[in-house]
């Protein structure tokens, strides 16, 4: 299996307008990240906690709501699209330029998603 870096790193090489990846815990600390763009926010500490909280946010709206699980959130902006969801212990994030291509963004983090599920399992 590969490591986590080795899988952030073929995202970047799939799909080159995603320039944002993080996979954190369930309090938000970063396990593994990378970033090919400068974000107002730097601390990557500070950027994990605020995207497991959007995970688990979501998740508990979507509970309130009676839905079963949170399969994948999905934000777009004026300057970046975010698709996250939940993974063993943690969550896993996909930031990218407004201009990419939906269809195939959701096919990557479905197949990444499962690949960092089965690295957390492993790592638990």
């Amino acid at each position: 299996m590969k490591n986590l870096a080795q899988m952030l790193e073929d995202i970047r090489k799939v799909l080159p307008e995603v320039w944002g990846i993080a996979v954190v815990d369930e309090e938000g600390f970063p396990i593994d990240y990378a970033l090919a763009r400068h974000l107002e926010m730097e601390d990557p500490i500070i950027l994990g906690g605020l995207l497991a909280s959007a995970v688990d946010l979501m998740e508990r709206l979507l509970g309130e709501l009676a839905d079963s699980s949170l399969k994948v959130i999905y934000s777009k902006g004026d300057k970046l699209i975010m698709v996250a969801g939940k993974v063993t212990n943690g969550s896993f994030t996909l930031l990218a330029d407004t201009n990419v291509n939906i269809g195939p963004l959701l096919m990557l983090f479905r197949e990444y998603k499962a690949k960092i599920e089965e690295f957390m399992r492993n790592i638990v």
